[in-house]
């Protein structure tokens, strides 16, 4: 009987040891543009969200932002629980992962000043505008895009900062800016932007959403996830992290 006894409890704190230890997962991220993930400060919307979601159901996470092939090669090595921003489309060599829900959607938007009353609602409509795009647009937003890009003479990428594209916008110097949303907003929210006045701002949908989920090496763990995931969004947390990188008036 005491062996039984001695033997359960061996079973038992095995269990909670590695329980306990298993509760604070390693989470690899690769850097990206603020407001989505802030190295400096290990926060924004996309960890807050991936945080906020595992904390519900039990969960700490400590993040690690690396390069991308980085995170993709040691994901796939085992030393890391997760890793962040995967593409629904991108096939990528993660090992044996366990994709989550949907937890963040890019939306890359065409933006003008709302006085002007420029219609815009399809590509095609961009093609005699004057557009300033973040770097790299015209590889990234399809065939269509980089078509009417290297026909219009108007078109220019402006980089590193996406924050230099909204005062090109404000001032007169392009039509249309082509931006994801909430850095967008993030930056208008942040930053003390030259020849910003507070205008108002048309937001054009014209293309298709980017929607991202986590990769996890635990299929436990994914599911563990996406509960807390649904959790945070019927609670209204979810909305709430998002505000707090985005919230600004004269929309």
């Amino acid at each position: 009987m005491i062996k039984i006894v001695a033997t359960l409890i061996t079973v038992f704190a095995g269990a909670f040891s590695a329980s306990a230890q298993a509760d604070v997962l390693k989470i690899a991220s690769s850097p990206a543009v603020p407001p989505y993930i802030i190295p400096e400060t290990n926060n924004g919307i996309e960890i807050d969200i991936v945080r906020a979601a595992l904390a519900v159901v039990g969960h700490e996470a400590e993040f690690s932002t690396l390069p991308f092939p980085r995170v993709v090669a040691r994901m796939r090595d085992g030393e890391f629980d997760a890793a962040l921003t995967i593409s629904k489309s991108a096939d990528l060599p993660l090992g044996n992962s366990h994709y989550s829900d949907n937890h963040i959607t890019f939306q890359n938007v065409a933006i003008t000043l709302k006085d002007r009353d420029l219609k815009i609602e399809s590509i095609a409509d961009l093609s005699d505008k004057s557009i300033a795009a973040f770097e790299f647009a015209r590889e990234y937003l399809g065939p269509e895009f980089a078509a009417m890009a290297a026909k219009n003479p108007l078109y220019r990428e402006i980089s590193p900062s996406t924050s230099q594209l909204l005062p090109t916008l404000f001032s007169g110097r392009a039509d249309v800016i082509v931006i994801e949303i909430n850095i967008f907003k993030y930056h208008r929210l942040v930053y003390d932007l030259p020849r910003d006045t507070g205008q108002g701002v048309t937001f054009h949908p014209i293309f298709p959403l980017n929607p991202f989920r986590v990769a996890f090496t635990d299929e436990g763990y994914r599911d563990d996830f996406n509960e807390g995931l649904a959790q945070i969004r019927k609670s209204g947390v979810f909305d709430d992290i998002i505000a707090r990188y985005t919230s600004i008036t004269g929309q």
